[in-house]
């Protein structure tokens, strides 16, 4: 078998395309030294020329080095490679969408809706290899179902074109459907299947989680009988001594848990073991009876130093020990100690803040700035669809938390979430609970107590066979990496009206990573297929009188860094995502080599309108400060991050250095 390969001359194209027709054929005739059997001339069988711009084919592979073919049906979960083959598509972005079979024509067909969609760039050649994570939710509880395969060019059907005089108009993108016929689609995709243990029946086996090392205690409710075996003195015995709200509590614990990332067997025991230490179940306001007055003084150290010379603060502590004594006094000892002269009181300026803003609900709130935070948290990050805005600030609304079991518990998942505990709580070790507790209670009081409930939830959650792992390091923990080259190929390609352009650099987006796993593959050069891909631009060109002349310092250019963390931004602040050393809501701080920053954000725009955030180079900025929608783009980049709403996942971000030239007082990317 030989394979022949015909070449075309630029001279030789142009003569083809002279010929009125789409497609010109082409007839070789082979001459051999050798006498070949059945050596014919192609007029049968002529080659067809076009310069018209097509998706050919394509094919499913089990590999992404497209060496062994998808034959018969996908398990769902499992992870397939689609090789898209184009005709003078070179070097363009190609989107594939899929959908279930029968439920869109190829008219009707978006860049919306279907089950999946994943992006890539096509090689030099035209071709793309596009990674699909099948998922047992396209079958929507069926045993099989098959998919229609839509695949187009950019990412819409048209693309608006500006011409130079300002007018504009629309021009359609190349498309291709593909589907197998009324009956079946192209992709076919069956259930998982599942291997009977010995002893186990099948229906036993239609009810274990079908997701590949899922751990069905994972999602489990947490159960009152749990609750009250965790929270036990020495001996066993049950300290709660009223169960009352924690039994209302549970549904709501169980219902919003996840939305602050407690979805783990490891990370309820460490949510449940903290709760225990801290109220027991049961004591939802802080009690102020201290009939030691130098203990007293110790804990709260801060207050009590106002008063000056040592004797001045024994005095006060004397007088707030004898008061505490009556419990009808609690309320003029925390005015006391929580008002306005301590260094954290600043914002209870009204009568009767201390006590108000004291301890409160199953995490014991306190200070008017927390209850202001964990508010504010919840009603952007926890409510559930068309739930109204909770009030914890207000009037007296912080009573809530210990008077309404539905307030007591989310008020404590929404300061796990706002404190970023989850991000931490992932191992099963004495050393992790210490670091939890740090981030509740700085001076780690009660640490041994916390430790000894915790070890107790991990025996009574089977924490230790948890098939999830109950010891997950959080320096290697699975999330998102989103990866930016140094490398510039082209210049945006949506301008201003002043047809100002800037060089842009590839933004990818690798779903399910580790960030050591992302390491090793960039190093040995094996990254696979992104789940989403675009461009941003890098330069920092607005006008600015706090302009630095160092290059990366204020209003300059980001500082490359191997590793930062992407973060969403709080509704008071102007972009979605922020830049940042460390992760946490609304976290925007960097420290680089030419001096500390803060502000540094991924939105729409241009670099003209830039001091050192990362723009797409479209239309609408997206400042939410000046009543603008979220920039398209950022919008597909966020929809791309579902990590951005899990706290116990990272979104990290690897920026590359670039190189550029220098102009006058700014830098620009340069091509390369």
């Amino acid at each position: 078998m030989a394979k022949i390969e015909l070449s075309l001359t630029n001279s030789q194209v142009e003569e083809i395309k002279k010929v009125p027709i789409e497609k010109t054929p082409i007839y070789m005739e082979l001459f051999s030294k050798e006498w070949v059997k059945d050596l014919k001339l192609s007029k049968k069988t002529p080659i067809e020329y076009t310069d018209k711009e097509d998706i050919t084919s394509i094919a499913f592979y089990r590999d992404k080095d497209c060496k062994e073919a998808v034959k018969g049906f996908v398990e769902s979960g499992q992870t397939i490679y689609a090789r898209v083959t184009t005709r003078g598509l070179d070097d363009s972005d190609i989107a594939l969408f899929i959908y279930k079979h029968g439920t869109v024509t190829e008219e009707e067909t978006s860049a919306k809706g279907g089950v999946y969609k994943v992006s890539g760039e096509t090689d030099a050649k035209g071709i793309t290899v596009l990674k699909i994570k099948t998922d047992t939710s396209w079958l929507k509880e069926k045993q099989s179902e098959t998919f229609d395969i839509f695949v187009l060019e950019g990412s819409a059907k048209e693309t608006a074109v500006i011409m130079p005089n300002g007018r504009g108009y629309t021009e359609r993108n190349t498309t291709k459907f593909f589907q197998m016929g009324k009956d079946k689609g192209i992709l076919l995709l069956s259930m998982p299947k599942q291997d009977i243990e010995v002893g186990q029946s099948k229906t036993m086996v239609q009810e274990v989680n079908t997701e590949k090392n899922k751990c069905p205690r994972c999602e489990q409710d947490i159960t009152l009988d749990e609750i009250k075996r965790i929270c036990v003195d020495k001996k066993g015995n049950c300290l709660i001594k009223d169960t009352t709200m924690i039994a209302a509590a549970l549904p709501y614990l169980n219902q919003y848990r996840k939305k602050v990332g407690i979805n783990t067997c490891v990370s309820k025991a460490h949510f449940l073991a903290q709760i225990a230490q801290g109220t027991k179940f049961y004591q939802l306001q802080e009690q102020f009876k201290y009939s030691n007055p130098e203990r007293m003084r110790g804990i709260f150290k801060s207050y009590f130093e106002t008063f000056g010379s040592l004797s001045a603060q024994q005095k006060e502590a004397k007088r707030l020990s004898d008061l505490s004594k009556d419990s009808n006094n609690w309320a003029k000892v925390a005015n006391a100690i929580y008002g306005p002269t301590h260094p954290l009181g600043k914002n209870h300026t009204n009568k009767g803040d201390g006590w108000r803003y004291s301890g409160k609900g199953f995490k014991q709130i306190t200070w008017k700035d927390n209850y202001d935070k964990i508010e504010k948290y919840y009603n952007q990050y926890m409510k559930l669809k068309d739930e109204k805005n909770i009030s914890w600030v207000s009037g007296d609304n912080s009573y809530k938390l210990k008077v309404s079991a539905k307030d007591a518990i989310t008020s404590a998942l929404a300061y796990w979430g706002a404190w970023g505990i989850n991000h931490i709580a992932k191992e099963n070790s004495e050393n992790c609970v210490r670091e939890v507790t740090a981030k509740i209670n700085t001076k780690l009081e009660g640490l041994n107590e916390r430790i000894r409930y915790f070890n107790k939830a991990v025996e009574v959650l089977y924490v230790k066979k948890c098939l999830s792992g109950n010891s997950i390091s959080s320096k290697d923990s699975q999330g998102t990496i989103i990866f930016i080259n140094g490398m510039s190929h082209k210049y945006g390609t949506e301008f201003q009206k002043n047809e100002k352009k800037w060089t842009v650099y590839k933004l990818c987006i690798y779903k399910n990573m580790t960030y050591n796993r992302f390491n090793k593959l960039y190093k040995t050069n094996n990254l696979p297929q992104e789940d989403y891909s675009t461009y941003v631009a890098r330069d920092a060109h607005m006008t600015s009188k706090k302009r630095s002349t160092l290059r990366y310092g204020t209003h300059n250019e980001c500082p490359p860094k191997k590793k930062y963390y992407i973060n969403k931004g709080l509704k008071e602040q102007s972009y979605d995502l922020y830049i940042s050393d460390t992760k946490g809501m609304g976290k925007c701080y960097i420290n680089g080599p030419d001096g500390s920053r803060s502000g540094i954000a991924i939105h729409g725009g241009w670099p003209v309108g830039s001091v050192g955030c990362l723009t797409t180079h479209t239309a609408n900025y997206g400042n939410r400060k000046k009543g603008q929608k979220t920039n398209k783009i950022v919008t597909q980049i966020i929809n791309n991050i579902p990590d951005l709403k899990d706290l116990s996942k990272d979104v990290i971000l690897v920026l590359l250095e670039r190189n550029v030239v220098k102009k006058g007082k700014l830098w620009f990317g340069i091509i390369e």
